[in-house]
């Protein structure tokens, strides 16, 4: 059931593959190529809203005569709520509260972050790539092999480097907002480790829940 649920959703978020609802496809146990990605990415970023993908935005004769403008179709997919919610959740592959016997993937990348975005790396033993985006922007950089051989795990750092520099750079004389937070999510200060209500230690972080699905803590 939780497996169809995940397809339906991929759907509607604008991914067009053909994807069984095996239990293995959270991992990533499909090929989907990258138009499809960012298609679906942009609804994440667009606040559960989807827009086609386009390259052309218009087209001016010599005399600044409009031959052709891409006309927008925006739908409201998703809802805004949960869509919030994994948006902070993807903070968390950069967030040192979740350093334990393990370290979130993006964490050595966290000091040269001057703004908050979400994000998502990707590994296969041919290929490495990354996601994020806030609203104003979306990117995705893919390194790997076409031919499906090997490729060395440096491609790892180096497309992780491509991301942060380029939008590093893009950011540079401008101030990125993020997404406002909606009246009916609420946000706790857990412990990222135990999950146990933790407001001041070093693995602390906040959770953000739907009202009313939010766990409940009481002193004894």
């Amino acid at each position: 059931m939780v497996a169809e649920v995940l397809v339906e959703t991929m759907k509607q978020a604008g991914l067009r593959e053909e994807l069984s609802p095996n239990p293995s496809l959270a991992l990533g146990a499909y090929e989907i190529n990258m138009f499809d990605y960012a298609k679906a990415y942009g609804t994440l970023a667009n606040n559960g809203v989807s827009n086609d993908l386009f390259f052309i935005t218009r087209v001016e004769d010599g005399n600044g005569r409009v031959l052709y403008e891409h006309k927008l179709d925006p739908e409201h997919v998703l809802e805004s709520d949960y869509v919030y919610i994994v948006n902070e959740m993807m903070t968390a592959s950069y967030n040192p509260s979740y350093l334990n016997y393990t370290a979130p993937t993006l964490l050595y990348l966290n000091p040269r972050f001057s703004h908050r975005y979400a994000l998502k790396s990707g590994t296969t033993d041919n290929d490495y790539w990354l996601v994020g985006y806030t609203p104003e922007i979306l990117m995705i950089v893919w390194g790997g092999n076409d031919m499906n051989e090997d490729v060395h795990s440096s491609y790892s750092r180096k497309i992780k480097e491509v991301w942060t520099d380029t939008v590093e750079f893009a950011f540079r004389e401008e101030e990125p907002t993020w997404y406002e937070m909606p009246q009916n999510i609420v946000a706790l200060p857990l412990n990222a480790i135990s999950g146990e209500y933790d407001l001041e230690g070093k693995n602390s972080a906040l959770f953000y829940f739907r009202k009313g699905t939010e766990p409940l803590f009481y002193e004894e």
